[in-house]
C-alpha cells in the first residue's frame, strides 16, 4: 500500500512539474539562454585572457632573445681581447637568460594550445546560443500566435465549431436583452401617455368632447309616453 501511495505521489509531482514547465515553458527557455549568455560572456573574457597570456609571454621571450644576442656579443668581443673572466661571467648570465626565455616560450606555448581549446568552445557556443535564439524567436511567435488564437476563440472569432461559451456572444445576448426590456419600457410608456390622453384624471373633469349617444332621448320620452302607468 506505501509503494502505491509512493507511485501515486510521484506521478502527480510529474504531472505537477510537466504542468509547471508547459505554463512557463518560454519563461524558462529565456532564463536558460540568459545563463547560457552569462557563461559566454564568461568564457570569451577568459579567452581573452590566456590570448593575452600568450602574447605577454611571446613578447617577453623575444626581448630576452635580444638581450641575450647582445650579450652574445659583448661576450665575444671580451673572449677576442683575452678577458677570460668578463667572458665567463657574460656567458653565466645569458645562461640564466636562455632558462628565462625558454620558460617563457614554454608558457606562451602552452597559452596558444588552451587559446585555440577554448576557442573552439567558444565558436561551438556561439552557433549552439545563436541557435537557440533563433529557436526562442520562432517559439515566442508561435506561443504569441497561440495565445491570439484564444483570445480570437474566446471573442467568437476563432475557428468554427471551438466549443465553449463565446465572450462576444454572449455581450451580443445580453445587447439584445437590454434593447427588448428598453423597448418595452417604451412601449409601456406610450400606452400610459394614451391612456392619460383617453380617460378623465382622477378628480378633475371628463374631457369637452361628448361620446356619441346610441340611444335618443326623444325615443325615451315617447316610450314613457305610451307605456301605461304601473299599478298601483
Amino acid at each position: 500500500m506505501m509503494r502505491l501511495f509512493a507511485t501515486l505521489w510521484r506521478a502527480r509531482a510529474a504531472e505537477a512539474e510537466e504542468a509547471i514547465f508547459d505554463a512557463n515553458a518560454i519563461r524558462l527557455l529565456q532564463q536558460n539562454l540568459r545563463e547560457a549568455m552569462t557563461a559566454f560572456e564568461i568564457a570569451k573574457h577568459e579567452l581573452a585572457r590566456v590570448m593575452a597570456q600568450e602574447t605577454s609571454e611571446a613578447r617577453l621571450a623575444a626581448e630576452l632573445a635580444e638581450r641575450i644576442g647582445q650579450l652574445e656579443d659583448d661576450a665575444r668581443k671580451a673572449l677576442d681581447a683575452r678577458e677570460e673572466s668578463r667572458a665567463e661571467m657574460l656567458a653565466g648570465r645569458i645562461a640564466v637568460l636562455e632558462d628565462e626565455r625558454a620558460a617563457h616560450l614554454q608558457t606562451s606555448q602552452t597559452c596558444g594550445r588552451e587559446a585555440r581549446r577554448i576557442r573552439e568552445q567558444v565558436d561551438l557556443a556561439a552557433r549552439r546560443i545563436a541557435e537557440v535564439k533563433r529557436g526562442l524567436a520562432t517559439a515566442s511567435a508561435v506561443d504569441a500566435l497561440q495565445r491570439a488564437r484564444g483570445r480570437l476563440s474566446g471573442l467568437g472569432m476563432g475557428d468554427a465549431g471551438s466549443g465553449g461559451p463565446s465572450a462576444i456572444r454572449e455581450a451580443e445576448a445580453t445587447l439584445k436583452r437590454i434593447r427588448e426590456r428598453q423597448q418595452g419600457q417604451e412601449d409601456v410608456s406610450a400606452a400610459l401617455s394614451k391612456l392619460e390622453d383617453e380617460l378623465p384624471t382622477a378628480g378633475g373633469r371628463r374631457p369637452e368632447t361628448t361620446p356619441h349617444r346610441q340611444t335618443d332621448p326623444k325615443d325615451v320620452l315617447a316610450r314613457l309616453k305610451r307605456a301605461p302607468p304601473p299599478a298601483a
